[in-house]
């Protein structure tokens, strides 16, 4: 055969291999390769296709071999230094693979592939500015080039650049319409963005073009969760985990969204078998942190946030959250430590700047307050410009903040985290007439504190009260059981006491649902261990909140608030989303003493002085804040031999209250510290006061009521919130509104004016002792009388098909 004959054959060979390998079929093309190799072993094209067609086929080292081969060769053509990066990064060995990249783009600089690939190199390696700017090449010099426009996609989500990854993948989608990559990416952008049913479609049709695959079904999942879908997010895991069941981000996305619906027990079981398949990961073990956070076991949450810790020290959330649970277990100081550390590593750290001030308040340590409500004041301010939530819980904005409009926003915000309805039409109450004219209507009341708890303190009796002739009255649990008497008394006087401590959000609902409750009421807001959620779920036709947060929920699905007009004045509504029943006495029920105190108390017993003027103040540590101190410390200064006798919550706040006297010129010793004992015998020893002072931004509410019950008059200031009028509708409803201030001044003026004067203190006690008996405040019989009535009125309003509207009840007594 003649050397033409031979190039002519070579020629032709090579471009049938050409020719097969870019229309898939690699078998020919690579036989082909090696028949034009055989002829001409120094053929660079064929070397270098042969390369890429072995690369192909898995045999790495010599696709190394041929390319290389192929550039010794050729030394000067781009396309084969490009072929060469790639096998060089599909072994690991980056950096090689980048200078092959780099003599690519110098030997031709309007070739994209390069770019791509030198894109594709920094993206795996986490150098994202690097990787989106040879992507952007890439683009620029072919605009067609719809993987470029994915991955450039994919980096700007990992950047938070959202709004332009969804243009890019919408881009990659227009040139390549069946392009699942494509679809998922932009399916990950439209998520942050909020644009959920718009991820949703994007995910569906990434199965739809490529079938099911784990990581698609995950983030379907993920995007149902958003979209508060959860037995389609909760099924979509389960298809997931079915085809890896070895995937632990899916067990723990899976954990996550049964924790949402209060499923804890399962949520547990997701979130170990994550960390048995990804041992090293922070969320698993966070996560798991937090179901034990929501059960209240906080030394096993402290553990595994430890654990999260060790696999990621600077796992800021984890150290929060470490320190919330030191928080509520009690030990103040580990919790304020880590909550400086946090703040040390990330000072604008709102959630911990808002927790560490919620701990300075209960410890009454002052020194920081003013920089750090500054902080949380701008955090806060600039979150609710933008429509977001917060990091500023409700019940502390309730505390540093007076002014309602904003607890109104606030409360709002976090009402967005609460889960949504998601039952069937079928299935809400709402959506069904009952015929009641004629029979009972059955009110429920929701709790956590139907315990030794001030909550049940005061409305104890009211649960044996009701008419049964017009009224069952069922009882729903999700706190601790105590077996304390309170306890034991009122699962006796209701009709049906019913124990959802473990049940999810949706189960309990539905059992509230089913035993078909007329009149659900909320009796704790946005309180400690809250499960608003299951009110969320609408499972009464009416919805009332009672006690509780002093204040607004924020949310759509409770229709009224049990309230008076001293505490929330008619002008004020627009910043409530219930609306009000005015009781005409008063918000506040009073069920006096369980039992009778068989212990008498002596002065010198509790280290008062036998001939001293005795001010009082027996509400929880956070109440007592600067400015209402300032005034204790004037009203001492005064009223000569006089004393302070509070509460000893620990020893931190004895300490500091003690150098916050001293630093306003009063001896300590003046302020003496009572410790807790059981309510019957604190009220008892209580009559030894002369007089309660009231503190400001947050009234005493059962506090106030104590003191009263012991015989104690209270002055107070009436403030400009519910929290801060809690005291003057107490005092209106006992005959003694002429002890409610309406400055600070006219209330220190009236404590000294008491305190130098006992006839004029004397005859106030005797008035309250009248008043006791005559008022309405401890008639516990008449508040339920008129609490029935509320009942019926706005039960009446909603047979008739009528919205919730402001009600007025009549004193019928």
């Amino acid at each position: 055969m003649g050397l033409m004959m031979v190039k002519r054959m070579t020629k032709k060979d090579l471009e049938k291999a050409f020719v097969a390998h870019k229309s898939g079929n690699i078998e020919l093309a690579y036989k082909l390769c090696k028949m034009v190799l055989k002829r001409k072993p120094q053929e660079a094209d064929a070397l270098h296709l042969m390369g890429v067609v072995v690369h192909q086929m898995g045999m790495t080292e010599k696709a190394f071999d041929y390319i290389s081969q192929a550039i010794s060769i050729k030394k000067e053509n781009p396309i084969y230094y490009n072929s060469l990066g790639i096998v060089l990064k599909e072994v690991g060995r980056y950096g090689q693979s980048i200078k092959c990249y780099e003599k690519s783009i110098h030997l031709s600089h309007n070739y994209a592939d390069p770019y791509y690939n030198l894109g594709t190199v920094y993206h795996a390696l986490k150098n994202l500015e690097e990787a989106i700017g040879n992507y952007r090449n890439a683009i620029r010099i072919n605009p067609s080039f719809a993987e470029a426009c994915n991955n450039l996609g994919a980096a700007l989500n990992e950047i938070g650049n959202f709004s332009e990854a969804r243009e890019s993948c919408l881009k990659a989608i227009r040139l390549k319409p069946d392009y699942p990559e494509a679809f998922n990416n932009l399916g990950n952008a439209q998520k942050e963005l909020g644009e959920i049913e718009q991820a949703i479609r994007s995910y569906r049709s990434v199965i739809k073009i490529s079938g099911e695959c784990a990581e698609t079904l995950g983030n379907l999942g993920n995007a149902l969760c958003e979209a508060g879908n959860y037995d389609d997010a909760l099924e979509t895991y389960n298809r997931a985990i079915a085809i890896q069941p070895s995937n632990g981000k899916l067990y723990n996305n899976l954990g996550t969204l049964l924790r949402t619906q209060g499923k804890l027990d399962d949520a547990v079981a997701c979130f170990e078998k994550s960390i048995r398949f990804m041992p090293h990961d922070v969320e698993a073990y966070h996560n798991l942190g937090n179901v034990y956070y929501d059960r209240s076991n906080y030394k096993s949450a402290i553990a595994c946030y430890r654990k999260a810790l060790t696999v990621d020290p600077h796992s800021v959330k984890s150290m929060i959250n470490m320190s919330i649970c030191f928080q509520e277990n009690g030990d103040s100081n580990m919790a304020v430590d880590l909550f400086e550390q946090v703040l040390v590593l990330d000072p604008e750290n709102e959630k911990a700047c808002c927790h560490l001030v919620h701990e300075m308040y209960q410890r009454c340590q002052w020194d920081l307050l003013e920089p750090l409500n500054r902080k949380i004041d701008r955090f806060t301010y600039k979150r609710l410009k933008k429509g977001q939530r917060p990091e500023e819980m409700p019940f502390l904005n309730l505390i540093r903040c007076s002014d309602p409009s904003i607890n109104y926003k606030v409360t709002q915000k976090w009402s967005d985290l609460l889960v949504p309805a998601h039952l069937e039409p079928r299935d809400n109450p709402r959506e069904v007439q009952y015929e009641k004219s004629t029979k009972k209507l059955t009110i429920g009341y929701l709790s956590n504190n139907f315990k030794n708890h001030p909550t049940a303190q005061l409305t104890w009796k009211i649960f044996g009260l009701h008419d049964r002739k017009q009224f069952n009255v069922n009882v729903y649990s999700y706190g601790e059981d105590d077996s304390s008497e309170h306890r034991k008394r009122i699962k006796s006087d209701c009709d049906k006491f019913t124990d959802i401590k473990l049940l999810g959000h949706w189960d309990a609902a539905n059992c509230i649902y089913h035993d078909q409750v007329d009149i659900l009421i909320d009796l704790v807001g946005y309180m400690r261990n809250h499960r608003l959620e299951i009110a969320s779920l609408r499972p009464a036709p009416i919805q009332v909140r009672w006690l509780g947060m002093a204040g607004t929920t924020g949310v759509g699905f409770f229709d009224y608030l049990i309230t008076d007009r001293i505490v929330t004045p008619s002008e004020e509504a627009h910043y409530y989303s219930e609306k009000f029943i005015y009781m005409p006495d008063t918000y506040q029920v009073n069920s006096g003493l369980f039992n009778e105190s068989t212990t008498r108390f002596h002065r010198q017993d509790a280290n008062l002085p036998e001939d001293g003027f005795v001010y009082c103040s027996f509400c929880s540590s956070y109440k007592i804040e600067p400015k209402v101190f300032d005034l204790w410390m004037n009203i001492l200064k005064s009223v000569p031999k006089s004393v302070l006798w509070l509460l000893k919550s620990n020893d931190t706040v004895v300490s500091n209250l003690r150098k916050e006297a001293e630093n306003r010129d009063v001896d300590p010793s003046r302020i003496i510290f009572a410790e807790k004992m059981p309510k019957e015998n604190h009220l008892e020893r209580l009559k030894m006061a002369d007089l309660a002072l009231d503190t400001l931004s947050v009234n005493g509410a059962a506090t106030t009521s104590d003191a009263l019950w012991a015989e104690v008059p209270v002055v107070t200031m009436k403030g400009t919130h519910f929290a801060s009028r809690m005291s003057a509708s107490i005092l209106d409803a006992i005959g003694m509104e002429d002890l409610v201030c309406e400055s600070q001044e006219v209330y220190e003026k009236k404590a000294i004016e008491l305190g130098n004067n006992p006839l004029k203190s004397n005859i106030l006690k005797d008035r309250l002792r009248i008043n006791l008996v005559e008022k309405p405040l401890f008639d516990a019989p008449r508040f339920v009388t008129h609490l029935e009535s509320a009942y019926l009125k706005i039960w009446e309003r909603y047979q008739a098909g009528k919205k919730p509207r402001i009600q007025h009840i009549k004193d019928t007594r």
